[in-house]
């Protein structure tokens, strides 16, 4: 199949109500059955298992059997950031007096796959490169070695991570994804500074807000 006819059939895929409401509760980064995707997309269990069997084979989906059930989840993280970046571009040259189309109750902070989205994730992700924990440069981003006593208070006790950018679909700028933004969730979750509600929903506690602003990290991007 060409790259062009590849890109056709994907398109086709998100194209379909269902299949999106399957895939956008998929982004909280959890797995589930056909039966849970099928209420949360509001069709049929048979209707559901025919948008996931093509959601699998096209591998934006895969399946993972646990006892007598069998549990569906993004394939990994470069999904859940094209799905991101696809509801970002609704916002796509409006007018900044258009209203976001996010829900008011995610925008503040809210799961993307595995990490922090939200102005929550854009304030820590411009926040550390104004502090010059991260540095940017020729399109490639890297921690910096100051970064390391806020890693440090975190837990987060690695020497380096890999750090990847993901457009925010409500902020349009970008957070961290890949390993240190699946770690930093993980961490601030452990610390209580977010407690994780259902449908990708994240509270930032009086703890998590308190530190962040010591940090000086609260500010917008």
């Amino acid at each position: 199949m060409s790259q062009v006819a590849a890109f056709a059939e994907t398109a086709s895929l998100l194209a379909d109500e269902s299949r999106a409401s399957i895939l956008l509760t998929l982004l909280d980064g959890r797995a589930y059955t056909a039966k849970e995707l099928a209420t949360a997309a509001n069709i049929s269990p048979q209707t559901a298992s025919f948008h996931l069997e093509k959601l699998v084979i096209a591998r934006l989906l895969c399946g993972v059997r646990q006892g007598r059930h069998k549990y569906f989840r993004l394939v990994d993280d470069a999904v859940a950031q094209g799905l991101e970046a696809v509801l970002a571009l609704q916002e796509t040259n409006r007018s900044r007096d258009v209203p976001c189309s996010c829900p008011p109750r995610l925008r503040e902070a809210r799961i993307c796959f595995d990490h922090i989205a939200g102005t929550l994730g854009v304030a820590l992700y411009y926040g550390m490169l104004r502090k010059g924990w991260v540095s940017a440069a020729a399109d490639e981003i890297a921690m910096t070695p100051s970064a390391r006593p806020f890693l440090n208070e975190l837990g987060l006790s690695q020497s380096s991570y890999s750090l990847r950018p993901c457009l925010d679909w409500s902020e349009r700028k970008f957070h961290f994804a890949g390993h240190f933004g699946r770690s930093l969730l993980t961490a601030m979750c452990e610390k209580h500074w977010v407690i994780r509600r259902p449908g990708r929903l994240l509270i930032l506690t009086l703890e998590g807000r308190t530190r962040l602003e010591r940090w000086e990290l609260m500010s917008g991007g």
